[in-house]
């Protein structure tokens, strides 16, 4: 296969995602809520409670915008909402896929770029520096840990 055409993974992928389905962003809540009105029960006894009261919340434009739904409405929406959670992880995996074909294209990377492994941290990566610089001056190679507690940097 060409490097130049997709793999057969990420077509069927692409294809999967493009279908059209209801779909939706954002949380559905279920409250049980006390009420005001002197002697209700729903004050002391949580069973007593009114409810349950479904809310569909999403961020749009930065500002958060909630609705009230019956309970038939939110047996959709968590189903939409599902689909979303769905269509995100697939197309995660899209991108995870077309980042892989792209990597094989460029055929290995110069310099340590994309080492793997986990971050270290900015410490860390001074410490490498400092112990980097400190052999380039002695002239000698040691441990990181060995040189830092030489000059007191561990203490």
């Amino acid at each position: 296969m060409s490097s130049q055409s997709p793999p057969a993974n990420l077509l069927q992928l692409a294809a999967e995602l493009a279908e059209a389905k209801p779909m939706r962003r954002g949380s559905l809540s279920k409250r049980m809520v006390k009420c005001s009105k002197p002697g209700c029960p729903c004050r002391e006894d949580p069973d007593a409670r009114h409810g349950p009261y479904f809310s569909l919340t999403r961020a749009v434009q930065g500002k958060t915008q909630s609705r009230y739904l019956t309970p038939e409405q939110a047996v959709l929406a968590r189903q939409q909402i599902e689909a979303g959670h769905e269509f995100r992880a697939g197309l995660e995996k899209l991108w995870e896929g077309c980042e892989a074909w792209a990597d094989s294209q460029l055929g290995g990377f110069p310099n340590g770029l994309y080492r793997g492994g986990r971050k270290r941290g900015l410490q860390a990566s001074l410490q490498d520096q400092i112990v980097q610089e400190f052999e380039t001056l002695v002239g000698r190679q040691s441990t990181p840990t060995t040189l830092l507690a030489e000059v007191n940097f561990l203490s």
